[in-house]
């Protein structure tokens, strides 16, 4: 993807189809996991930094034990642009590589 700029607004509970782990609010994208142990969901949260930290993004996490909940939170939270849809796509390929299972109706 060569386009880095905002996407059409996206309307609350909307997310693109290549995104089922994630879920559209009105601060931004979210996605919670859950793994088979605790160095597991570490081992997560490491992938996903050094990919954040590579694209300069900055998401929100929480990590509890097992469970990591995560949001990508644009500037502009009405319109997500392509480099946070690129992280939560990475987020959820590194996920399905630990067999993490996705958290529904997470808050």
């Amino acid at each position: 993807m060569t386009s880095t700029g905002p996407l059409p607004r996206i309307e609350s509970g909307q997310v693109p189809a290549d995104l089922p782990d994630w879920m559209r609010d009105d601060r931004g994208l979210r996605a919670a996991y859950r793994f088979d142990s605790s160095s597991t969901a570490l081992q997560f949260i490491v992938q996903v930094g050094l990919r954040a930290e590579q694209d300069n993004r900055h998401p929100h996490l929480d990590w509890r034990i097992t469970t990591v909940e995560l949001r990508l939170a644009p500037n502009q939270p009405e319109q997500l642009a392509a480099p946070e849809l690129a992280l939560a796509r990475h987020i959820s390929i590194e996920a399905g590589k630990l067999e993490a299972q996705v958290i529904t109706g997470h808050q």
